[in-house]
């Protein structure tokens, strides 16, 4: 298995334009260092704008990823023939993700799945419509 910390750059650029708010990120790259290294967030006020600017970009954990997915889902970890451990995330609605090597890619997999099936911000929207309506 491969040990990883958060979402790479690529996979954070891709998220944004998936949709996912960049506000939920809990990491961030610092692309001006070299090499490019993560940093935590930790509880600062960030401008993203500026902080995309100047050669910040978001990252998202394995926490932080799971906590975009609003509808019920398992994480499951198992070996798989040739004695590696893989991980595969499961929805009600959506089936399951690619398995993957690491949980991470595993859960970022899957957002783009509840995405092609448009259940990504289907809890949102329909929290929105209750609130209008005086419901919540």
């Amino acid at each position: 298995m491969r040990n990883k910390i958060c979402t790479s750059i690529e996979q954070s650029k891709k998220l944004i334009e998936l949709g996912i708010d960049i506000d939920t990120a809990d990491m961030y790259w610092d692309t001006n260092t070299e090499p490019v290294i993560f940093f935590p967030l930790h509880d600062i006020e960030t401008d993203w704008d500026y902080a995309q600017a100047n050669g910040m970009v978001p990252a998202w954990t394995l926490t932080a990823l799971l906590n975009c997915i609003k509808i019920e889902h398992n994480l499951h970890g198992f070996y798989d023939g040739m004695g590696n451990m893989v991980y595969r995330l499961e929805t009600l609605y959506a089936g399951n993700s690619k398995t993957c090597d690491n949980p991470v890619d595993a859960v970022y997999d899957m957002l783009f799945k509840l995405k092609e099936k448009n259940l990504l911000f289907a809890v949102d929207d329909m929290l929105s419509k209750l609130k209008e309506k005086n419901l919540l």
